[in-house]
């Protein structure tokens, strides 16, 4: 969340112009700067004071919280005086960046920054809410199998089209190409393709094949016919890429429905993603519920 405020908060800075290496340091400073410090506790308030910037102070406290920030994960990295120095000098130069460009900038830009800050710590102070009131409920077991059961048909596969297919390359001879229309519907009205392939191969070019309906197998075209025929249906002429197809649909399998092993860890993540929305929403809920809103009447 940090970072993100940071990258938001320099492109309000920046606009859009290359920033150095080290502003992501520099803004966090930026951030503490700009913090109201009246309702600190009394370990902050009482922080020696290490530099003085144009009348506002830098604090020890403000060098161990950009340390905290800087190594969280890196616990290797050992703390002494010349890196505290060096925080502090970062801390220095991003106090006198914001007083130089607050002093140059527009009421309006300043006002900019000023709710990107109020939203960011708003975003804070509802994360933390929501990590101590909204506690998912686990996922179980009886929930994957009550919705697997319930919903059943979300995890049936199609069902399947076993097929047969004759196919005429294109021919630039007219009379070849007639004597095989004129035959059709007689083809078409046969059952016993792969008895007559030979016969219809040598009279007229056809091509048999048989297959199985799988996905981008076929050309769309194809795929749609087949999908449309009943089993023992035959298909009019299909013409792709100037090539005559026709297709007859020989045996269609039962759609079935996957396992619940093979589909348990989807049904997982969608609970989990279920459960998490009706968590927060509840804590949304009973924090509405607490408060005291008033929403004046538009005018």
């Amino acid at each position: 969340m940090l970072i993100k405020f940071s990258s938001s908060l320099s492109s309000v800075i920046c606009s859009g112009r290359s920033c150095c290496a080290g502003l992501g340091l520099f803004l966090g400073a930026l951030l503490l700067s700009g913090c109201d410090k009246k309702d600190d506790g009394p370990t902050i308030k009482d922080s020696p004071t290490l530099a003085v910037v144009n009348g506002e102070a830098i604090t020890a406290a403000d060098v161990d919280f950009m340390l905290e920030r800087m190594l969280q994960g890196q616990a290797s990295v050992q703390v002494d005086e010349a890196l505290r120095k060096k925080i502090l000098d970062s801390l220095i130069a991003s106090r006198a960046m914001k007083q130089l460009v607050k002093s140059q900038m527009p009421a309006d830009a300043i006002e900019r920054i000023t709710q990107t800050v109020q939203v960011y710590e708003e975003e804070l102070f509802v994360n933390a809410y929501l990590q101590q009131f909204a506690v998912p409920e686990p996922v179980t077991g009886e929930m994957v199998q009550k919705y697997y059961a319930d919903h059943s048909a979300e995890f049936g596969m199609a069902s399947t089209r076993e097929f047969e297919i004759l196919r005429a390359p294109a021919v630039a001879d007219e009379k070849a190409r007639d004597r095989l229309l004129a035959a059709v519907p007689e083809i078409t009205a046969t059952t016993q393709w792969q008895a007559r392939a030979k016969d219809w191969q040598k009279n007229y070019n056809l091509q048999y094949q048989q297959g199985r309906s799988q996905a981008g197998l076929l050309h769309k075209d194809l795929d749609q016919a087949i999908n449309r025929l009943e089993q023992g249906q035959t298909s009019g002429i299909i013409y792709v890429d100037s090539e005559l197809y026709l297709v007859r649909v020989t045996k269609i399998g039962e759609a079935v429905v996957r396992p619940l092993a093979e589909v348990s860890a989807d049904i997982r993540k969608h609970l989990a993603a279920q459960v998490l929305r009706d968590a927060v929403k509840k804590a949304s809920d009973e924090a509405r519920a607490k408060a005291k809103i008033e929403i004046p009447a538009q005018k």
